[in-house]
């Protein structure tokens, strides 16, 4: 006995895939073939396997994860194997992105060494990641999230005890499309407030970076930014920042 099925499309009206036989004009079958026929099988390779390979369409399945394995370069390669059509799924937000972005996550760069022109990365690329930043979030709260470091999470957890709800690092959009993400989002009472946690003020790079972020919240956002700094915050202040702001 001969098996077919037809395959049709909830978002796309009038359109059908045929498994089994063909159909003619009128909407009849008109010959049998077989299932086994009309499928073509589907593979999924890892980024290193593709390379020097193209393909008309790309999946790109991005984890959201601290890793050593991924860095720009190996981005560029995903990006580059595909000809016609690209889709990225990106796991929970686009912080992976952000952190490919940075220049210490190019391998070549990391390298330090170059034939013809030898400009080093500044040693403060590689000691961000110390006993009080983590370079993952590994910090466990009280609260779904894990964070970055003990100061976010005496954060978290205040907000948590309190019952004040908040998420951790989400993508915030101004008008112009520009983007950051901020410590903590704060819902209360119908409005967004954005806690910040200033840390590392001693590498230019991050001050700058802070500087400028600080502008795009004064522009996009005034008045409903919070920000703490790491030279001794201690609990009590964040509960004075809590219930002064959060009444």
């Amino acid at each position: 006995m001969n098996k077919c099925f037809c395959g049709k499309f909830s978002r796309i009206n009038n359109y059908s895939v045929n498994y089994g036989y063909k159909e003619s004009l009128s909407g009849k079958p008109l010959f049998f073939e077989p299932v086994e026929e009309n499928l073509e099988l589907g593979y999924v390779i890892s980024i290193h396997k593709a390379q020097g390979s193209e393909f008309n369409r790309v999946y790109l399945i991005l984890p959201k994860r601290n890793s050593r394995l991924l860095s720009m370069e190996l981005m560029y390669t995903a990006i580059t194997r595909a000809t016609h059509h690209l889709t990225i799924f990106a796991q929970n937000d686009v912080s992976t992105f952000i952190d490919l972005s940075q220049i210490g996550k190019s391998s070549i760069n990391r390298i330090n060494s170059s034939v013809f022109d030898f400009a080093p990365l500044p040693d403060e690329l590689f000691k961000v990641n110390n006993n009080w930043y983590e370079d993952d979030k590994v910090i466990s709260t009280l609260s779904q999230y894990f964070v970055r470091s003990k100061s976010e999470m005496n954060i978290a957890n205040i907000l948590s005890l309190k019952k004040i709800p908040f998420e951790y690092e989400i993508p915030l959009f101004a008008p112009d499309g520009s983007m950051f993400l901020p410590d903590f989002t704060i819902r209360w009472q119908g409005q967004d407030y954005y806690w910040e946690h200033v840390g590392r003020l001693d590498i230019p790079e991050y001050k700058n970076h802070w500087d400028n972020k600080k502008i795009w919240y004064d522009a996009n956002f005034p008045g409903r930014l919070i920000t703490t700094f790491e030279s001794n915050l201690q609990s009590k202040e964040i509960e004075g920042i809590v219930a002064q702001k959060f009444k």
